[in-house]
């Protein structure tokens, strides 16, 4: 199967139709994988094989193909991006900064800054990887703020774990820089080694700064601005199996 669109959208309808339909030991190739002319391709092909075995093979063309073999059998704990994750919050906190943690950025974030990365639009996805064996419960921390300008004087925003709503933050001009907690239970899961866990920030509005002040000549629908980000199981407090994939 060769795979050609360029763009995140379709190369990652592509692979989720032709995906379980290639036979095992066969072969997808997909354009412009590490071109350097069109991200999303990057981006979707990293994203979809983020949860299995297969590693992604870069051919020498003047295209920036890579090529892929499906595996005769699953073993989605082996992925190098899922380890890559995982290793990520291992030791505190970590820098957004200049792509720091552009690993487990899923859709809705801007391009990297030197200071940290933006949020755009009204929901912003992270993609965690934890350590199964462990268990407990865990704790992620997001150092940010939000753009509040004109007459927005407050932001709310809902945190879904796994698709859920666990908890929401509000941000005002009072206290708007500053870190953000979300506490979720992970079981110990002795079948595997990693557990993908999906993070999502859900913006109950979101606006352009230009249109909240005129003065502001800022065009994009900015939401987060993350500056650092920090993961850590809580010693003592035992989970349940309700985060787990």
């Amino acid at each position: 199967m060769h795979i050609d669109c360029d763009l995140y959208a379709p190369i990652i309808s592509s692979l989720e139709f032709f995906y379980p339909r290639l036979s095992p030991g066969g072969f997808l190739i997909i354009h412009d994988y590490s071109s350097l002319c069109w991200n999303g391709a990057e981006k979707a092909v990293d994203e979809f094989f983020a949860d299995k075995s297969e590693p992604v093979i870069p051919l020498p063309d003047n295209a920036g193909s890579v090529v892929i073999r499906k595996a005769r059998a699953s073993a989605s704990d082996a992925s190098w991006l899922n380890r890559k994750r995982a290793r990520l919050l291992a030791d505190g906190w970590v820098s957004a900064a200049s792509g720091g943690v552009s690993d487990i950025l899923g859709t809705g974030w801007g391009t990297p800054e030197h200071w940290g990365v933006w949020g755009m639009g009204d929901a912003h996805r992270l993609h965690l990887v934890l350590p199964a064996g462990q268990g407990g419960m865990y704790e992620l921390e997001i150092d940010g703020y939000v753009p509040l300008l004109g007459a927005r004087t407050s932001m709310t925003v809902d945190v879904l774990v796994m698709g859920e709503v666990v908890t929401t933050w509000t941000y005002t001009r009072e206290h708007n820089s500053g870190a953000r907690s979300v506490r979720f239970p992970v079981s110990a899961n002795a079948g595997r080694d990693l557990i993908p866990i999906d993070v999502e920030l859900r913006l109950h509005w979101v606006a352009r700064p230009c249109d909240l002040d005129p003065s502001s000549d800022e065009t994009r629908p900015l939401g987060v601005g993350m500056h650092r980000i920090r993961g850590r199981f809580l010693v003592g407090e035992p989970g349940t199996s309700a985060a787990s994939a």
